[in-house]
């Protein structure tokens, strides 16, 4: 990557309810001397953002936040966005729906070499960049990370780890089950937005084929052996929890997926992966749980209950500051290797994982693609796990930055440890 490139970082949607998040965790957490600069549309909301930002800091994180450069940029303006890319190394966007926003940012990254970090949670939108640019990201050794928030990057580096625990024994994994057994936290208007605009404006065959449970994998990659069936609903001993269906599980899977196809399936020749959501206690609350969860996905299935949705949710708000405040996630990942030998991962986070856990995943994920270059250089060299990380390409969260990361986010206090 070009050294004389002005910034390290330009975060893309500063002023978005993730987008905000990420901001304020760079400016209070990462390295004073990293080169950042905030992009948007409005000069002014940019700008009140850095002195929101600045009034809770003190010293010299706080002149540094009043005094973080602004770059005007629109979605629908090539040339601005193609300015942005060429500032750069890294650009970390939350700019969504990405589908309707997405493209021409990843389209500029790769003409200008410039490393791409996004929070979509949309597959259609990952398909469409692995169909459009996986041939020129890897000729181009430039990193498209799609997906480093909620979506996907618990799922994709837990089964990393147990795929690592394994690999430590010379055993390969036949399948791991990421069940969310707590959970503590709010939706915000953009998510719901997102997810309604794929819904309203992506043809249904479309939408099928994202669901595909190898949708991701590259086209050089095709998968046949049938994927581990989706939850409805049973009781997993493993975790003493009635499992249900989790919504955000067909995503995650076809995420972890790319990242096993990309590493020319060194999980496990037949891996498969699927999650859950766990809920403790007896089996009434577990089945309220379900009946909660099929709402709310029939909510956004039709038009009329999607518009109440919209309008109950508008974008750039989200959860209250109470509940940002008191989040938390525990996911356990449940991984049976090939000779029947069971282990218990486990992925924990003490802050609200949807939005504020997400801003600092995609912070840290950012400062690792700009940042760590010697780092990867030296555990390339090292060989220190038999999942190297790719130069280039459309990558996952495992693939890019591997244990590179892990290391980042536990420091970041997360937690990421084998419990059995």
């Amino acid at each position: 990557m070009a050294s004389t490139r002005a910034y390290d970082i330009v975060l893309f949607g500063a002023t978005g309810f993730t987008g905000k998040f990420a901001t304020e965790y760079l400016l209070k957490s990462g390295p004073m001397n990293v080169k950042f600069a905030i992009a948007g549309r409005s000069r002014a909301k940019l700008e009140a953002v850095r002195t929101d930002i600045a009034a809770t800091l003190t010293g010299e994180r706080a002149e540094r936040a009043k005094n973080i450069p602004i770059l005007i940029a629109d979605s629908n303006d090539q040339e601005s966005l193609d300015a942005v890319a060429a500032s750069t190394k890294v650009i970390l966007t939350t700019v969504g729906p990405f589908l309707q926003y997405g493209k021409p940012l990843a389209d500029a990254c790769i003409r200008f070499r410039t490393d791409y970090i996004d929070s979509t949670g949309e597959t259609p939108y990952i398909k469409n960049l692995i169909d459009a640019y996986e041939d020129e990201a890897i000729a181009n050794n430039v990193r498209i990370v799609p997906s480093c928030g909620f979506d996907s990057l618990p799922s994709d580096l837990g089964t990393l780890m147990m795929a690592n625990h394994f690999a430590k024994k010379g055993k390969k994994l036949a399948s791991v089950r990421a069940i969310v057994v707590k959970m503590k936290g709010g939706i915000s208007g953009g998510t719901i937005h997102s997810a309604a605009h794929m819904i309203e404006t992506t043809p249904l065959t479309t939408l099928v084929k994202a669901e595909n449970a190898y949708a991701l994998n590259s086209k050089d990659d095709p998968a046949t052996r049938p994927p581990a069936s989706p939850v409805l609903f049973q009781y997993n001993k493993d975790v003493s929890r009635y499992e249900l269906l989790w919504p955000m599980e067909s995503g995650n899977a076809a995420y972890v997926r790319r990242s096993w196809g990309l590493l020319g399936r060194n999980y496990g020749a037949q891996f498969r992966y699927s999650e859950s959501l766990g809920i403790f206690g007896s089996v009434i609350p577990a089945v309220f749980a379900l009946f909660g969860t099929l709402g709310m996905l029939l909510s956004m299935v039709f038009p009329p209950s999607r518009w109440v949705v919209k309008k109950i949710f508008p974008q750039g708000q989200g959860p209250s500051p109470e509940m940002l405040k008191n989040g938390c996630v525990e996911m356990k990942f449940v991984a049976t290797s090939e000779d029947g030998e069971k282990a218990v991962g486990v992925i924990k986070s003490h802050i609200d994982i949807g939005y504020v856990g997400t801003g600092l995943m995609l912070a840290e994920a950012a400062m690792c693609l700009a940042l760590d270059d010697a780092v990867f250089a030296k555990a390339r060299e090292e060989d220190v796990s038999v999942f190297g990380v790719k130069k280039g390409g459309i990558l996952t969260a495992a693939t890019a930055m591997s244990f590179v990361l892990v290391e980042r986010l536990k420091k970041a206090g997360m937690e990421f440890y084998i419990e059995q």
